[in-house]
């Protein structure tokens, strides 16, 4: 059985990296984007993980849209396309066209893999001619190096004695960012400091359309950054510093508020991180388990921060309940049995 993976190779999403190394127990596997739009081999399943992949991550135009939608028809007379449902939308490349490759994609699937239940209960009935299947990620695989929390803490310039918060991943929108500012300025524990390693780079308020928002903006993030328990950095994180922040850490708190899926929820929970997050985030409230004392309900800063508030020292000593995650070789072999299904038109079960 031969695959087509529609990724850049040289990515390094630990989702990809580990979903592949168990496919290819089962399948000859190819990942590359160029090949989505060329006639060379024979592939039988082709499948999709970001159509922003198909226009290698920057602003599409009518140019890119026609020429991906005569490759979905071509590739649907002799393939089977299957999708994972990561984002409903792109998170930052937001045009007309871009919404349209979103929808092209969408309707040439033949199954949609969702990371979760709520997706999937959002979606099912959207599209009834679809198979729609669940298969959830699983947990990362991380470095163990440094000792402990007070090591991590001196190789980030961190006192020790610190009540750290990080907020790991992009900084989606300026939403984001003042609510997690606003959080941090109501979290009452003693010697509090904030981590935010990538607050600058996402999106901004435009000039244009909203010059005061784009002012207050720029005020926030002078006063964020002047604050002497606050560290704001730029850009991604260097693989080999990842454990640094995360076990540094006494909190995740995760800003996302309409985002369908985190892979830093993961992240989190790997390194024996609990999460403070918004329980109707699509799938991120299914997995903390909604209803739990980490889960606050309204997207307000108040009440995020009164669960941190309320936490216990030894709450935060309290390694996450995983054993409910599946393993990445079950993930491998679902979906493997998932490309065995659909190439014989049966429904997967």
């Amino acid at each position: 059985m031969k695959v087509l993976q529609v990724v850049d190779p040289l990515q390094s999403n630990q989702h990809i990296h580990l979903l592949t190394s168990h496919l290819k127990k089962y399948v000859s596997i190819t990942q590359s984007v160029e090949m989505f739009f060329q006639n060379k081999e024979d592939y039988v399943i082709i499948h999709i993980h970001w159509p922003e992949e198909l226009f290698y991550w920057k602003l599409p135009n009518a140019e890119n849209y026609n020429l991906i939608k005569k490759r979905l028809t071509q590739w649907k007379r002799r393939a089977k396309i299957v999708y994972t449902f990561h984002n409903d939308q792109s998170h930052e490349l937001q045009n007309y066209w871009c919404s349209s490759i979103y929808q092209a994609v969408y309707d040439a699937a033949d199954v949609i893999i969702h990371l979760g239940d709520h997706s999937y209960n959002n979606e099912i009935g959207k599209s009834p001619d679809k198979q729609h299947v669940v298969i959830p990620r699983g947990l990362y695989e991380v470095d163990n190096k440094l000792d402990n929390q007070e090591q991590a803490r001196e190789l980030l310039g961190l006192m020790p004695e610190s009540f750290t918060v990080l907020v790991f991943g992009k900084i989606r929108s300026q939403r984001e960012r003042d609510f997690i500012w606003k959080t941090f300025k109501k979290i009452s524990k003693k010697n509090k400091f904030l981590l935010v390693p990538r607050w600058y780079g996402g999106t901004y308020p435009s000039w244009k359309i909203s010059p005061l928002k784009r002012i207050q903006a720029i005020l926030l993030d002078h006063r964020a950054d002047k604050h002497p328990n606050t560290f704001l950095g730029r850009g991604a994180v260097a693989e080999e510093d990842i454990e640094k922040y995360f076990k540094a850490s006494d909190i995740i708190l995760l800003p996302r508020e309409n985002h369908l899926n985190s892979g830093v929820l993961f992240m989190a929970y790997s390194y024996g991180k609990q999460v403070v997050a918004y329980d109707k985030a699509g799938n991120i409230g299914g997995v903390i388990n909604e209803g739990s004392k980490y889960c606050f309900h309204n997207y307000k800063s108040y009440e995020a921060a009164y669960i941190i508030n309320n936490l216990h020292d030894s709450d935060f000593k309290v390694i996450p309940n995983t054993d409910y995650f599946m393993t990445w070789e079950e993930i491998g072999r679902k979906t493997y049995s998932l490309y065995q299904s659909i190439l014989q038109d049966e429904v997967y079960r």
